[in-house]
């Protein structure tokens, strides 16, 4: 898995956001496939959120265009015991209309 984000703030839904988010995997990826030979398939967000991108069906769709197939986003827990999520389990985004992106939440 290789993290490449740049500690913007993506859980936001406004459109400059999301299409910086989108450039930035994009020229992240092609580095990535200059230097490794490799594009990437994973995602890792630094720290997570809670309930990693649950509910943010358009950062979602970003990652899977870009080929993304895991992501670890869920990354902490809830605000009254915010670091870290001791045992979430791994799942699928089904909710957010992307039945086949894995989540692998970091558990402490």
């Amino acid at each position: 898995m290789v993290s490449h984000y740049s500690h913007m703030g993506i859980l936001s839904d406004h459109s400059e956001v999301l299409q910086q988010l989108d450039q930035e995997l994009a020229r992240t990826s092609e580095l990535i496939l200059k230097y490794f030979g490799k594009e990437p398939f994973g995602f890792c967000a630094p720290g997570g959120f809670y309930r990693g991108l649950q509910g943010h069906p358009k950062q979602l769709g970003i990652l899977w265009n870009h080929g993304h197939r895991f992501i670890r986003t869920d990354g902490v827990g809830p605000p009254e015991q915010p670091m870290p999520a001791l045992f979430t389990q791994p799942y699928w985004h089904i909710q957010d209309g992307f039945p086949e992106l894995f989540e692998v939440p970091a558990n402490g």
